[in-house]
């Protein structure tokens, strides 16, 4: 959980930098911004992953509200029911306590620029991350971000995307 919101200072990014927390676990990924630099108001990421993200099992946040903007290429996003292919422009909302999991289907890359708010969402990905380093047994890594994750508030409630049946795919926003 998160502390209460501070007053951060300004500060402005380089093309291709990123803030100074330690995301070298996860190179994909450029933290724009933590809680250590927003006084714990919100995370920013902007997030490439290539044609082989299977993503996150269908999961709730407890603690946090997600966006999602799409800006290169189609992501597959489940929210409750329904299932949506994001083209590049597209912009989701996922408040916390909602049902959604996403994954790149396409065979081509994807590149999102995610936020989440409050912040605390990173600390989460960084316990998973030094968790996982070096382990190789994919069952065993699955396992540990699920029970990393439900100390902070990701909870998890179903199968990742690729294993659920279609009921309908909305195209679009």
């Amino acid at each position: 959980m998160n502390e209460r919101i501070l007053r951060a200072e300004p500060y402005v990014l380089a093309p291709g930098q990123r803030v100074s927390d330690d995301w070298d676990f996860q190179p994909e990924m450029r933290m724009l911004a933590s809680g250590n630099q927003t006084g714990n108001a919100l995370t920013v990421a902007d997030c490439s992953y290539d044609a082989a993200l299977f993503g996150p099992p269908l999961h709730i946040h407890e603690n946090d509200d997600e966006a999602m903007f799409v800006l290169e290429g189609v992501v597959t996003l489940q929210i409750g029911e329904e299932r949506h292919e994001l083209l590049p422009g597209s912009f989701a909302w996922m408040p916390r306590g909602v049902p959604h999991c996403f994954a790149n289907l396409s065979g081509e890359p994807i590149r999102v620029f995610g936020l989440s708010a409050p912040s605390g969402f990173e600390h989460m990905l960084t316990a998973i991350g030094e968790a996982m380093t070096g382990e190789d047994d994919p069952i065993r890594a699955y396992r540990l971000g699920e029970e990393i994750g439900r100390r902070f508030g990701f909870r998890v409630i179903g199968p990742p995307l690729w294993e659920m049946p279609v009921h309908g795919t909305v195209v679009g926003p």
